[in-house]
């Protein structure tokens, strides 16, 4: 990310720590900022792993007050439903995408994370 931008990056974590303790993101942000987050899975994700038909939220994180220039954990919760559902997979593709609000206005930053068992 370029300087002055806010920015997350994926911590290695496997399938299974994933579902039980979250996925741990790190949030950095140039200048004090809220930053929320969301897993999404795609239609086929989903099919093959009974949660439906179509793509999805699986999973949903926020962190209020990550200050300049540090970085913090941001932890993304599963639903219930998609931790009983994935804990048989694989492999699980997510899109993650996180939303940061600062004061000059929101941003959003998108990267597509692999978690294997």
């Amino acid at each position: 990310a370029p300087a002055g931008q806010p920015a997350f990056r994926t911590v290695g974590v496997g399938l299974r720590t994933a579902l039980r303790r979250g996925l741990p993101l790190r949030v950095t942000c140039p200048q004090s900022c809220d930053a929320s987050a969301t897993a999404r899975i795609g239609a086929g994700t989903a099919r093959r792993n009974r949660l439906g038909r179509r793509a999805m939220v699986v999973g949903r994180g926020r962190l209020d007050a990550v200050e300049a220039g540090r970085t913090a954990t941001l932890t993304v919760r599963f639903t219930e439903r998609a931790r009983r559902r994935l804990r048989r997979a694989r492999r699980v593709e997510l899109a993650v995408t996180v939303a940061f609000a600062t004061a000059d206005g929101t941003a959003t930053q998108a990267r597509r994370v692999a978690l294997n068992r």
